[in-house]
């Protein structure tokens, strides 16, 4: 279940096991809300740039 190479070759190094898993999911916690934030900015951005054209025609 637990591969010790794997995790020093990502550049995870824990205390224990449970420590590097923890570190891991709140990199995904932090990234997926990074991830959602970017794609509402766009979304948003988007939205405002078809306003914009609709007023030039």
């Amino acid at each position: 279940m637990f591969d010790e190479g794997k995790w020093l070759k990502n550049g995870v190094i824990g205390d224990t096991i449970f420590d590097a898993t923890v570190a891991k999911q709140q990199f995904i916690c932090r990234l997926n809300k990074l991830l959602l934030l970017s794609i509402l900015i766009a979304t948003k951005a988007s939205m405002y740039l078809d306003e914009e054209k609709l007023e030039l025609r």
